[in-house]
């Protein structure tokens, strides 16, 4: 009985919390990964066991689910928690194949240019013509970052801006690819930004 009061608690305490996200414009994962699915409610010990898994199997679902891993923060309630399994995704360090894997995902992302070195603009939801900035530029560097940080063991932020911070100060080899995304990617955030909010005041979805 008690187990199940639990579940229920759980289940109902996910999906306020999953939609307070939507509404503040998270769309869901499309690896399926959230709260509202019982298999990614459980306790530490499953998730120990499930990162385990996840980071040594040779599966596609299972490297993006433990690549989700990597950005693990605790919103609320005991931190020891999340350091827990933080340190299960340390004691699978390093892991070569995972970082090679999140590496070619961030860089095969198709650059939005034509055969002119022009920028190739796309219809958006509203109709408008213009740049995805959020897939084709912000998306392969947070992804190309993550993966600097998961091979020089930076797991203390999950900050973009701090994985990369971290690996352009380290003797990684890839400190000077780290040093050079740091002012394109504040510029490109700030150009995402300022497009949201201009979105925003005339309506449209940010």
């Amino acid at each position: 009985a008690d187990a199940e009061r639990a579940a229920a608690y759980y289940a109902e305490l996910a999906n306020r919390a999953v939609a307070a996200l939507e509404t503040c414009g998270y769309r869901p994962p499309d690896e399926g990964v959230t709260a509202r699915a019982e298999a990614f409610r459980q306790p530490l010990s499953a998730w120990r066991a499930a990162y385990a898994h996840w980071a040594s199997a040779q599966d596609a679902d299972a490297t993006s689910r433990a690549a989700l891993c990597l950005d693990l923060r605790v919103l609320h309630g005991e931190d020891a928690l999340g350091d827990a399994l933080r340190e299960t995704v340390r004691e699978h360090l390093p892991n070569d194949r995972l970082v090679r894997v999140l590496a070619h995902e961030g860089t095969s992302t198709s650059l939005p240019l034509n055969t002119f070195g022009r920028f190739e603009t796309e219809e958006g939801p509203d109709g408008r013509e213009g740049l995805d900035l959020r897939r084709r530029a912000l998306a392969p560097v947070v992804q190309m970052a993550r993966a600097m940080a998961m091979d020089a063991g930076f797991l203390r932020s999950t900050n973009t801006f701090d994985r990369l911070r971290h690996v352009a100060e380290s003797d990684s080899p890839a400190a000077g690819t780290a040093r050079a995304l740091l002012p394109a990617f504040a510029t490109l955030v700030d150009f995402h930004l300022r497009e949201q909010m201009a979105a925003a005041e005339r309506g449209a979805e940010p």
